[in-house]
């Protein structure tokens, strides 16, 4: 980067002395443009350095012909009592348009006219006397800097996104000053803020090319950066991190801040520069080879750095053919201070991909020999480091730790992205194992990834090559190809070998080469296994029992993937990991008194996650045995707390073994009455794990415990029934409900109805004898005695949840004993809501804590009938499709017994509540009543939008973030009645359907990702049903198409929703071929839709051109029918766009021109359009590895 010339130092004058002393050096901040925000107190601002705010608010104008532009800016100038407008800043921060010239180009505001503003900023330059007086928490050099870089900053934004509008004079000053302030700061040895700034600049710079290179100008930018670097090792180092923040910018992160064409060029443009980059690369390393002292060392890390970022794009013939590899592994490797950046280039190196260069043939070798070549200097890794690495300390062990790091990159990426590179890998794999030992969680994280795509790859290695082998066996033919990991190992690692594959011996042989270093890596897995999932049982913050699972967390991810590693290995080699895992579990036995609890509990976690794996007898001999061992140590073990501890260790393993349960009753049989004995233990959380354990059980071995097995009198349930107030004596309301669900999956298995209801009342008998005696108390014509004693009110809300989880466990046969308190239920219903409503306003009746638990019960009468209708119905379904015969259709038992009777009093109360006293349930009663009985509501669904609809919208369409609950509840409800009741929408009256449409446009437009997620998708499948319908459509799109149309396009342009993209341009995409593809002349023109859209966006955007727009409609229109990727691509472009102003001069306007004409042409073509229906193929993968699909997946339901 040379110096600016003569010419360039005089196009520097034209920046106003004000923005220069602020970067500069000369004198303090005297000029300030900021957001301000509405509420701030201007009047202690005085003297103080100010940053700009994120709630900033445009200031009021007292002229009425000001207020629309500075409302689009958002902008206050702030200035001292110097009058100075003009030069760069009256067009980089335009505030009103200058009317004296009859134009619209904004410049800034003077002074006097800043006056007129309802609130004004000024900072003066206060006497030291004041500043003694009003000291401020921060220096005066403190201060300094944060104005310098506070203008700095606002000088960036000014580039990125009005450069198109300032002058080119005064553009080029702009870049003069830049690059000579960049140089001065560049050459000195600079202080810690002074490099902090230095930074800053460069990313201010680094915008300049951006934007000069849009317009092919300033292209001799690298050619200059290059040559001033060797005029100065500090400008030379500075220099190098520029080009590395350009390549970031361009490769990294240039899709989400340029377009797609300008990402392109701008790739274009350095791919065909870099010669010169690679050049001074190489002269600083070669320099630092001949003479170590001509050149610091701080300057050869942050070549090497910066030549890790290039070596992710590069043409490959300066990686393969130059002597950069030799280069640093020769010469960069061993000095420990290069050894990290060393690791990183060479990560990059085996990252690269060259598969896909024609060349890739020849480059292959030098690839294969840089792997052999970096699995020889392993052996110069100190033992110690590994033996002792927890004693390391200081900067010695974040060395150790972050060099680590890129060594196990550097390693597994070589051997991920080039198979045939594991030829010399016993070395690479042996280190690999000691790495993932050491006690760093990235590390190890990184070391497991590489181990389960690693053992995962062997193993379908060796079953292809028995597939393989046995059609060769059968049929005959030529020797086949062998596998990436089937080749031999023998061989040295030395760069002169070839390495290509030779060949091997048979599979079995070529794993028990590894087998040394996998047994390591069993080890290593076991005794360090994540945490499996925990789902528990309880209660949320509306009192409805849920069933959650831990939140999706990092050590949830870990868990996956090292269950899945640990169950290929244990398919490559079953009595291995056997063995390990005894001998773990036998070295935890030997000394009781001396035991590891958590390494205990990390190994039976490991035996849970490989159920599966082994051939059934294998399996049944290794869990007898884990069983015997954990039972030996239960009994040995001293203190409750160690015995629960062991306890719920060997009921995790029973409970990951339903296979062997079900093949060994008397075992099965014991198991439970263990988990009976458990439900009476008052140490904590022990009754949770025994209830939960049982339902586990009653999910996967319910068939063995309702039939008759040898040696019994009677079904294992009849036992159990006739055990059940015993048995749930200690149990709270929370267990009582898991026990209860477990007996209702143990009542599913038997086939007929009849003989599950009989069962079903007898299991409730119990709690119906509970029922029956508080529902006694007021049969005496005292009603108000359920709601004055809150011990009732608790009674009803726990038996009404244990007959809702019975529900959700057996399904159709809990209608009869619903049915038999299903009267009293109603009747509890309307006392409480009664109760409730006359408990509003100041002559309460009943207490608050009272008028909670009515609520509490209400709540539970809609999900005991959601619950009942949602897995009546779902287990009729599954009854039909396996060809079942029921005697009475579900459906119309539930339509005609159990909805007419408490849907209008239901939906009548909770139209008639206030806001905050209507429940959500109520909602989501009506959601599953849609889902589930389809066209059997369709009758009700005036009556829902005239009671529920309108009522539910009056209370949230005032914000986004009110009434959450509800908020989410409506937007499914919506969705459900979109997809099960869609033509019926069509018979309601036109104020109904056009509330229904105006409610997903209100749903899209929500910041939320969730409700914003649920109303995309559901305005999505609407438009979807609508297009199909030829007559729908054509009364639809007359009437909201082109408010639909509008609202999109202000949604995907607003930033808060960024989130919802890809939804946002699917359903663009499909309003915009309903006009493209229209050929009727009631459907949307696509002519004058063509006008409507360029209006729409013309008027909502100033910071484009007419031309512009226009381009980008005949886009759209020109890939709507095209491949989706690229009409998002186009919509993409066009939102990139919108972040800076565009320019007016005659390049610029001559570029959108041929922008119009080139999307002009693609319209005219008529391109058609291509679906690609991609379908995931992982769950079929995972059926195919036994074990791999985890016990209690959805696609074992049936085993």
């Amino acid at each position: 980067m040379s110096s600016p010339s003569k010419q360039s130092s005089t196009a520097t004058m034209t920046l106003p002395s004000k923005i220069v002393d602020w970067i500069g050096k000369k004198e303090e901040l005297e000029f300030v443009l900021m957001r301000v925000p509405g509420d701030m107190d201007l009047s202690q601002l005085d003297g103080v350095a100010i940053e700009p705010e994120e709630d900033a608010q445009p200031i009021p104008l007292p002229e009425t012909v000001y207020q629309e532009d500075a409302q689009k800016h958002q902008m206050v100038a702030v200035g001292s009592s110097t009058n100075n407008s003009a030069g760069i800043l009256g067009q980089v921060f335009p505030l009103l348009p200058d009317e004296s010239k009859g134009s619209t180009q904004p410049k800034v505001l003077s002074c006097r006219r800043l006056n007129r503003f309802s609130r004004t900023i000024s900072i003066h330059k206060a006497s030291k006397t004041e500043r003694s007086k009003k000291r401020v928490s921060t220096s005066k050099a403190t201060r300094k800097s944060i104005a310098k870089e506070s203008a700095l900053q606002i000088l960036k934004e000014a580039i990125n996104t009005r450069w198109n509008t300032i002058e080119k004079e005064n553009q080029e000053g702009i870049k003069s000053y830049v690059v000579s302030l960049n140089i001065e700061l560049a050459q000195r040895d600079a202080d810690q803020n002074t490099r902090h700034f230095l930074m800053k600049l460069n990313e201010t710079l680094v915008c300049l090319v951006k934007q000069e290179w849009r317009l092919n100008a300033w292209e001799s930018f690298i050619p200059d950066l290059c040559t001033s670097a060797k005029s100065s090792q500090n400008l030379c180092e500075n220099n190098l991190k520029i080009l590395q923040m350009l390549s970031e910018e361009v490769f990294d992160f240039g899709p989400e801040t340029m377009t797609s064409s300008r990402v392109l060029k701008m790739k274009q443009t350095m791919s065909s520069q870099f010669a010169c980059i690679f050049d001074l690369c190489m002269f600083l390393l070669k320099s630092y080879v001949a003479d170590k002292s001509s050149v610091r060392e701080g300057l050869i890390k942050t070549t090497l750095n910066t030549l890790s970022h290039f070596l992710k794009w590069i043409p490959l013939g300066y990686v393969f053919e130059t002597d950069i590899l030799p280069t640093l592994l020769g010469h960069f490797w061993d000095p420990l201070c290069f050894r990290i950046e060393c690791a990183r280039c060479l990560n990059e190196v085996g990252c690269l991909k060259i598969g896909d260069d024609p060349d890739s043939g020849k480059y292959e070798p030098t690839l294969l020999q840089c792997f052999a070549a970096v699995v020889n200097k392993l052996h110069s890794i100190p033992v110690e480091v590994f033996q002792s690495f927890e004693g390391l300390r200081g900067q010695n062990r974040i060395f150790w730790e972050v060099f680590m790091n890129q060594l196990s990159l550097l390693l597994t990426n070589f051997i991920r992205y080039n198979m045939k590179a594991v030829v010399g890998v016993s070395p690479a794999l042996a280190t690999l194992a000691k790495i993932s030992a050491l006690p760093n969680d990235e590390i190890f994280k990184i070391c497991v990834e590489f181990w389960q795509m690693f053992a995962a790859q062997l193993y379908l290695d060796r079953e292809k090559a028995r597939k393989e082998q046995s059609q060769k066996q059968n049929m005959g033919g030529g020797q086949q190809q062998q596998p990436p990991l089937m080749l031999s190992l023998s061989g040295s690692t030395d760069m002169s070998v070839d390495v290509k594959a030779t060949g091997g011996g048979h599979e079995e042989e070529i794993i028990a080469k590894y087998q040394p270093i996998l047994d390591n890596v069993r080890r290593v897995m076991i005794m360090r296994m994540a945490k499996p999932p925990e789902v528990t049982i309880k209660e949320n913050e509306d009192g409805e029992i849920v069933r959650e699972g831990e939140v999706d967390t990092d050590e949830l991810a870990m868990y996956r993937m090292m269950r899945e590693c640990l169950i290929y290995l244990t398919h490559l080699d079953p009595s291995n990991m056997v063995n390990i895992m005894m001998d773990i579990l036998s070295e935890n036995s030997e000394s009781p008194s001396d035991w590891n609890c958590g390494l205990l509990s990390r190994l039976c976690w490991s035996v849970g996650s490989i159920s599966g794996a082994m051939p059934e007898n294998d399996e049944k001999r290794f869990i007898v045995n884990v069983i015997r061992d954990l039972l030996t140590l239960c009994e040995v073990k001293r203190g409750v707390e160690n015995k629960a501890m062991v306890a719920s260790c060997l009921m995790y393993v029973v409970g990951q073994y339903p296979r062997f349960l079900k093949a060994h009753w008397r075992f099965l049989k014991s198991v439970v009455n263990k988990l009976f004995e458990f439900m009476h233990e008052p140490f904590p959380g022990v009754k949770d794990m025994a209830t939960d354990t049982f339902l586990r059980i009653c999910q996967k071995c319910s068939k063995k415990m309702v039939v008759l097995q040898p040696g019994e009198t009677s079904p294992f349930v009849n036992q159990v029934i006739e055990t059940i107030p015993r048995e749930t004596a200690d149990l709270d309301v929370l267990q009582l409900c898991n026990f209860y669900e477990a007996m209702g999956k143990m009542i599913s298995a038997i086939p007929e109805i009849p003989k599950q209801t009989n069962l079903v009342n007898q299991t409730m008998a119990d709690v119906r004898s509970k029922w029956q005696a508080v529902i006694k108390r007021a049969s005496f014509g005292d009603e108000r005695i359920l709601a004055e004693d809150q011990q009732a009110i608790r009674t009803i809300s726990a038996i009404l949840r244990c007959y809702e989880r019975m529900a959700v466990g057996v399904g159709i046969a809990s209608g009869e004993a619903i049915k038999d308190i299903y009267s009293d239920v109603l009747l509890v219903y309307k006392l409480y809501s009664q109760c409730v409503g006359a408990s509003r306003g100041s002559s309460a009746l009943f207490s608050w804590e009272n008028v909670k638990l009515m609520r509490k019960v209400k709540r539970d009468v809609l999900r005991l009938v959601r619950s009942f209708v949602d897995s009546a119905v779902a287990e009729q379904d599954r009854m039909k499709a396996a060809h079942m015969q029921l005697a009475d259709d579900v459906c119309v038992l539930i339509c005609s017994h159990f909805i007419p009777p408490m849907l209008q009093p239901v939906l009548v109360d909770y139209n008639l509540a206030p806001p905050e006293g209507r429940d959500p349930e109520v909602l989501n009663l009506l959601t599953t009543m849609c889902s589930r009985l389809s066209s059997s509501v369709v009758g009700m669904l005036p009556m829902m939008f005239d009671q529920v609809f309108e009522s539910t919208l009056g209370m949230i369409k005032d914000d986004f973030t009110s009434f959450p609950d509800h908020r989410l509840a409506f937007f499914e409800l919506l969705s459900a009645v979109n997809e099960k009741c869609f033509e019926s929408l069509f018979l309601l009256p036109s104020q109904d359907l056009r509330l229904f449409v105006e409610s997903m446009v209100f749903g899209i437009r929500h910041e939320h990702p969730t409700i914003a997620d649920i109303a995309l998708k559901l305005l999505s499948k609407f438009l979807t049903q609508v297009a199909a319908n030829p007559n729908l459509a054509q009364s639809f799109f007359s009437e909201y198409y082109e408010n639909l149309l509008k609202q999109v396009l202000l949604v995907m342009t607003d930033r808060h929703h960024k989130s919802g993209l890809r939804q946002q341009v699917q359903i663009l995409a499909m309003l915009v071929s309903v006009a493209a593809n229209s050929q009727s002349a009631n459907m949307p023109n696509k002519e004058h839709t063509m006008e409507f859209l360029v209006g729409v966006l013309a008027s909502s955007f100033n910071t484009t051109t007419r031309v512009e727009l226009e381009a980008f409609v005949l886009s759209l229109f020109a890939k709507c029918n095209g491949p989706p990727q690229e009409f998002s691509r186009c919509v993409q472009d066009f939102l990139v766009g919108l972040r800076e102003f565009s320019g007016t001069s005659p390049e610029e306007l001559d570029t959108y021109e041929q922008d119009k004409r080139k999307a002009l042409n693609e319209l005219l073509q008529g391109r058609t359009v291509q679906n690609e229906a991609a379908k995931a193929e992982f769950l079929q993968m995972d059926k195919m590895v036994p074990g791999l699909v985890p016990q209690y997946h959805p696609l074992r339901a049936d085993q």
